[in-house]
């Protein structure tokens, strides 16, 4: 169980059968993007791994603390990679669920921030305009995006 390095991150992308997923705008420590500085963002909820726990345990896990949407399906792997390999070593993989069910508000109110249901189509308009935050929240969504990417 676990992950195999001291640390790693994994993260969830939840969609309907309608083309939609959720994201939430959060704040965060302010960066420079391609719209300018700002703090705030969208990002996939995510999250370091338990000891006890899978990457995929933990993706669902940090959905439900971040979102208040409990995955439904079976977590489908979209991408394992490190966002700055050579610099850092950060491990990260990327999980897609289909289907969620509202279970509550948020628990982690730090993470929590605004979440919404997103339409796929929107997402390389908003990458365009740096709303996306962090490479984690690029690569899940590029990867669902992509052809053949996630096995069906």
């Amino acid at each position: 169980m676990g992950c195999p390095e001291p640390e790693c991150s994994a993260s969830a992308r939840s969609t309907t059968t309608r083309g939609s997923g959720w994201s939430r705008w959060t704040w965060r420590f302010p960066t420079e993007t391609g719209s300018g500085t700002t703090s705030f963002g969208w990002e996939l909820p995510r999250g370091i791994v338990g000891p006890d726990e899978t990457p995929a345990q933990a993706a669902v896990r940090e959905t439900e603390e971040e979102t208040g949407w409990r995955p439904a399906g079976t977590p489908r792997l979209v991408a394992r990679f490190q966002p700055m390999p050579g610099m850092v070593d950060t491990p990260h993989e990327v999980y897609l669920v289909r289907g969620a069910r509202h279970i509550g508000d948020p628990t982690d109110l730090e993470e929590a921030g605004r979440v919404e249901w997103v339409p796929l189509r929107s997402i390389p308009k908003m990458i365009r305009s740096g709303d996306i935050l962090g490479s984690g929240s690029l690569v899940g969504p590029l990867g669902v995006l992509t052809p053949g990417v996630v096995e069906e």
